[in-house]
């Protein structure tokens, strides 16, 4: 999924968490278990966002194992760019196709999937 920023839908997702997170960073471990993703797919695609300037690695100075993936100046800058199409390309597929009472089913569904999550993390 792409609109002309030359990112791929899992690149963008990658900004994204990394522009999220505390400082712009993540732990590789914790970017890969949180994009659900193959710790190798997600080494190849930092790789081609780093080849870009958007990310850059870092190494934990209290643990070298720890490798950070770290969102650049230039990968904000990308990010800022390409939300707008992305955000386009998300509307035309999963929510101009729906009616408003598909809408509103889903969120009413996902209101009370919310409010039950909710009531069990105090429980």
């Amino acid at each position: 999924m792409t609109r002309d920023d030359g990112l791929s839908h899992l690149q963008y997702e990658i900004l994204v968490r990394l522009g999220d997170a505390p400082e712009h960073e993540l732990r590789m471990t914790e970017l890969a278990a949180a994009m659900l993703d193959s710790k190798s797919k997600l080494t190849y695609q930092i790789d081609q966002l780093a080849k870009s300037g958007l990310v850059r690695r870092r190494t934990s100075s209290g643990d070298m194992r720890a490798i950070y993936a770290v969102l650049t100046d230039a990968g904000r800058d990308k990010l800022h760019d390409a939300a707008p199409g992305h955000v386009a390309t998300v509307r035309e597929l999963f929510i101009d196709v729906l009616t408003p009472a598909q809408l509103t089913a889903i969120g009413d569904g996902l209101g009370e999937i919310a409010r039950r999550l909710q009531e069990n993390s105090h429980g």
